[in-house]
């Protein structure tokens, strides 16, 4: 970390024809909104994930602990801290500086969703 060039770090995005940023994450949520008839929001994701027992596990195993030391405040408090958001509606926004923290969102999201995967949980 020293050394010059020996770290760095790659956000990638979609473009389109004109080179504008495609905001893959609102279309994705506007197409679940046609299907399922509800307006989706990724603060709802987040605020679900927060508070599911399985999360907890994910992050007794992977963070810290034990199990029941995990509940949805603190599970709150760290995906709030580990993304860099004061609030979940954070992940809602337009602003620039919320891509960064979608991003974080997303991979916790998909370790999330791989460590299910490992223990055999598919719902």
């Amino acid at each position: 970390k020293d050394t010059p060039g020996t770290r760095w770090m790659m956000i990638a995005v979609e473009v389109d024809e004109s080179q504008e940023v495609v905001a893959q994450v609102k279309e994705e949520l506007a197409e679940q909104t046609k299907r399922t008839g509800r307006q989706q929001h990724l603060s709802n994701v987040a605020r679900l994930i927060s508070k599911n027992p399985r999360f907890w596990d994910f992050l007794a195993e992977t963070v810290d602990g034990d199990p029941g030391e995990w509940n949805t405040a603190r599970a709150d408090h760290w995906m709030k801290s580990i993304v860099g958001m004061g609030s979940k509606a954070e992940l809602d926004s337009d602003a620039p500086e919320g891509v960064k923290k979608i991003v974080a969102f997303h991979r916790l999201r998909e370790g999330f969703l791989e460590w299910q995967g490992r223990n055999g949980i598919t719902e």
